[in-house]
């Protein structure tokens, strides 16, 4: 009882954050708490809102042990704050709401892939390969998933068909990153792009020669880079403002 007893005061007097430092703060608290800062106009207002939320995130942290991205905090219709704490779904709970996204035999082979572990990094491995199709074609989620259904061997020679029909035109890969994350590459005909991506493209008739060039090109590994290295070369060396001396950073 005695840990649930806190009583906390922040001085923002002398907290004079730069931009970038204000936005690392708040990257803390999740999106939909953002508005509620960024309404108002004065940096004073803004602070205040701030570090009114991120004490109430902070507080529930540290009585209750839960993270940050874990916290839930509704609000009543006067604007009163109160605690939610969501019951953990099971993967088979949490994949059943995407389950008209993928065709039958997609879902046979997901559900049937063994561990739930197993399960669901067979789930994201399809989703993967979805995503990369869609998007290299310029269309976005309004596009019926289910209509496409992969094939493979071990997720190798994978082959793609559309309501039955297999794509000849297309290449697909599905690279295991590492840590549980999976990267997928499509590639095919630019005759398969959406109206209004195919105005954006320079050319999009080849002959057999020139198309197959290019749906043959060599299937290269990622390489790994630091943010670091996304910098202009005469700026190496110099840290974000939210690690100067002369800014104060809020983490947890």
């Amino acid at each position: 009882m005695e840990k649930g007893v806190q009583r906390w005061i922040v001085d923002i007097s002398e907290w004079n954050p730069c931009i970038h430092c204000f936005s690392f703060a708040m990257s803390f608290l999740p999106q939909h708490e953002h508005n509620s800062i960024t309404r108002f106009f004065k940096m004073e207002d803004r602070k205040r809102a701030l570090v009114s939320r991120l004490l109430q995130y902070a507080l529930i942290h540290q009585v209750l042990g839960i993270s940050y991205n874990e916290i839930v905090i509704r609000r009543t219709a006067e604007g009163k704050p109160y605690l939610t704490i969501p019951e953990k779904e099971s993967v088979k709970e949490f994949i059943q709401n995407f389950s008209s996204y993928f065709s039958r035999l997609e879902w046979f082979n997901i559900i049937n892939a063994g561990s739930s572990r197993q399960i669901l990094s067979e789930f994201y491995r399809y989703w993967s390969v979805k995503e990369a199709f869609v998007k290299a074609i310029g269309d976005g989620v309004g596009y019926k998933l289910d209509t496409i259904e992969f094939h493979h061997k071990n997720w190798e020679n994978i082959v793609a068909k559309v309501n039955g029909k297999e794509l000849k035109d297309w290449r697909f890969w599905l690279l295991e990153l590492g840590k549980e994350h999976v990267a997928s590459i499509a590639r095919g005909h630019p005759m398969y792009a959406t109206g209004s991506y195919k105005t954006t493209l320079n050319q999009t008739q080849f002959n057999d020669e020139e198309y197959n060039l290019g749906l043959h090109l060599p299937n290269t590994s990622f390489i790994f880079r630091k943010v670091e290295d996304l910098w202009p070369s005469n700026e190496t060396g110099r840290v974000p403002p939210c690690l100067s001396q002369n800014c104060v950073v809020l983490k947890d």
